[in-house]
Order: structure tokens, then C-alpha cells, then sequence
């Protein structure tokens, strides 16, 4: 299994980059930039990469509390995690537990090496021509209007590209029976 891309991170300031999800503490706003200023071994783009693992993991989410210290690239305190910054990170980590956020990359399983990508199996067609799915649509209220009897008016289904196929066929048969 390879390491993440912030484990070099750790490695270079393990006061700052804890390995451990549980150890993490809130970063100081702005080390980014001071990390570009330090020769990291990564590009911008591997840099960038690492801290958005880092920064959106479940321990490091769970840390930043409203009150808690950041901590600068020295390891020492850099400013505070606001109510905003808690309440964000309090919104990502409930959405990432609810399972909508997609699973992180250190999270997936790895293959073994020289295994081949699984085939995807292809999406399912509808067989022969889709009848139309008719709903009633009910008119919204207008506002200082009189009540009067509206009768539901019936949405019909989008035509999709199967639809016009099959229409397609009829009409040549139609042409080649005439």
C-alpha cells in the first residue's frame, strides 16, 4: 500500500503532520503558503493535493472545535478555529458520515499489483418502446386569488433517445407500406 501523499509532510514537521487521524489538530490558516516557501519535495499540485487529504479526513474534521488552537508550521499555536469554521467542518464530517461524500483515497482498497481495472458492467436499457409516465401537476396558489376548481394538468415524460428510435422505425415502415 503506498503511503499518502502528506505522509512526507509528517515526516518533515511530525509536530505539525500527525500519521494518526485521531492526533490531528487544526492547521493555521495560510500554511499553504508557507509551504510553498519550504522545499517539501512535493509540486504545488502534490502540496495542494496533500492538505486537501489531510484537511478532509474524519479525525482532522473532528478536531476543529470552535476555541481550538491552529497550529503553525513551527508547531506552535497560530490562531483559533472560529464558530464559521466549526460549524463547516461540523457540516463536511456529518455529510462525509452519512456517506453522500465520496470515500477518501487512502480509504479505498488497493489492488494487487499488475491486477487488471474491473470492467464496469454496462447500464441497463429499456427493452422495446417506454410508455409515457403521466403525473399530476398541481398549479401552485396565486396569492388574492379567488378559490376556484382547477382541474390537475397531466406532465408527460421527456422523450428520450430509445423513443425517437422506435418512432424513427414506425415511420419507415408506415413510408414503406404506402
Amino acid at each position: 500500500m503506498s503511503k499518502p501523499k502528506f505522509a512526507m509532510l509528517a515526516e518533515q514537521f511530525p509536530e505539525v503532520f500527525a500519521m494518526r487521524s485521531k492526533d490531528r489538530q487544526p492547521l493555521a490558516i495560510g500554511i499553504h503558503d508557507e509551504l510553498l516557501k519550504v522545499d517539501t519535495g512535493l509540486s504545488a499540485n502534490q502540496l495542494r493535493h496533500a492538505l486537501a487529504s489531510y484537511c478532509t479526513s474524519i479525525g482532522y474534521l473532528g478536531q476543529v472545535q470552535e476555541g481550538a488552537a491552529r497550529i503553525g508550521l513551527d508547531g506552535q499555536p497560530a490562531g483559533v478555529v472560529t464558530a464559521a469554521e466549526a460549524e463547516d467542518a461540523a457540516k463536511r464530517l456529518a455529510t462525509f458520515m452519512s456517506g453522500t461524500a465520496k470515500q477518501p483515497v487512502e480509504a479505498l482498497p488497493q489492488k494487487p499489483v499488475g491486477a487488471s481495472k474491473p470492467v464496469p458492467a454496462p447500464p441497463q436499457k429499456p427493452v422495446g418502446p417506454t410508455k409515457p409516465v403521466e403525473t399530476p401537476v398541481e398549479p401552485a396558489p396565486i396569492k388574492n386569488a379567488p378559490a376556484a376548481a382547477v382541474e390537475p394538468q397531466i406532465a408527460k415524460r421527456r422523450i428520450g433517445l430509445a423513443d425517437l428510435r422506435v418512432a424513427a422505425a414506425r415511420r419507415r415502415q408506415a413510408a414503406e407500406a404506402s
